[in-house]
């Protein structure tokens, strides 16, 4: 990851981006934010910063430097040695991957009206769909397969008004398991629904109903 991240980028940046590499969903979804700020991506390890890493950094010279996730995913420890490489060092992060998804996506994509969402289970769909989100200037975000209210909730924050489901049922991007799903696109793999609309958090006014859209093979 570093060797390609300092070819990508021969000279200095303003912003670098830092998830673990460890598991898979925080850097997933850090992917459209580090293009929209035309921005590497790095990986470390959770209780120290890899001396690749640290090189990478050292030749990238960021002015700010985000960690993706909490400090399950990246201790505090490595937080403090971020603090050699950039004098702004921020953490974006939630209660769990699908929540730092959304803290990513809300920081680097203000009133987005279109968001991907992919299974945050498994990581092929949310890969498949990786360069999409990036190439339409779009947040992606990882749900719960079987949870449509989170689902919905995550679109309606972003203030989205179409959300783009990678993959289908078979995938666990539809609908099966003990929950309702995110939908389903029926036997043709193309389809669309209303997601219902859900309040804002602490409040009691809801958020205007997102349009779901299925793609897959």
């Amino acid at each position: 990851a570093a060797n390609v991240v300092t070819d990508a980028f021969p000279d200095p940046v303003s912003t670098a981006f830092v998830a673990t590499g460890q598991e898979f969903p925080d850097a997933l979804s850090g992917v459209p934010a580090a293009a929209r700020y035309e921005a590497p991506l790095l990986l470390t390890e959770h209780g120290g910063l890899p001396t690749p890493t640290k090189a990478a950094l050292q030749a990238l010279q960021p002015e700010r430097i985000v960690i993706l996730g909490g400090d399950v995913a990246v201790s505090d420890d490595v937080q403090q040695e971020l603090k050699s490489f950039a004098s702004d060092v921020d953490r974006l992060a939630g209660g769990d991957r699908f929540g730092t998804g959304v803290a990513v996506s809300k920081d680097a994509f203000v009133g987005a009206r279109t968001v991907y969402v992919a299974t945050g289970r498994n990581f092929p769909d949310a890969l498949a769909a990786g360069p999409l989100a990036p190439a339409a200037n779009l947040p992606s975000v990882l749900t719960d397969p079987n949870d449509l209210p989170r689902s919905s909730q995550f679109a309606l924050v972003l203030g989205a008004e179409q959300v783009i489901v990678a993959g289908g049922p078979a995938s666990g991007s539809g609908s099966g398991g003990s929950g309702p799903g995110i939908g389903s696109p029926g036997a043709t793999g193309a389809g669309s629904a209303i997601v219902p609309a859900a309040p804002h958090a602490g409040g009691s006014q809801p958020l205007r109903p997102a349009r779901l859209h299925w793609r897959h093979a």
